[in-house]
């Protein structure tokens, strides 16, 4: 049987950076008010990367920079309940409610 490649890009093993790195490059596309609630910005400001997963951010760096290539949109003007929820957030009460 024939298989084919399928017509995606080649993986290329980047070099490792640090979480200094991914943070500095990504908040080169994204603000921080993008990927946390407002009631942690209003808070921790900047400061709010410290909440994000290492791992979650070396994944947004991947999807943006060398899957899609393109602009991507997080919380955005009345879109608020993406991303990183805090425990004030009615989202996560709603939820917390019905448990």
């Amino acid at each position: 049987m024939n298989m084919k490649q399928p017509a995606n890009k080649p993986v290329v093993k980047m070099k490792k950076k640090s979480r200094e790195e991914i943070i500095a490059t990504l908040k080169t596309k994204f603000k921080i008010s993008e990927l946390v609630c407002p009631h942690t910005v209003a808070k921790f400001g900047e400061k709010s990367w410290q909440f994000l997963n290492t791992e979650l951010l070396e994944t947004l760096l991947v999807l943006r920079f060398d899957i899609f290539g393109v602009g991507m949109t997080g919380n955005h003007g009345t879109s608020t309940q993406r991303g990183l929820r805090c425990n004030i957030c009615q989202l996560v009460k709603d939820h917390a409610i019905k448990n």
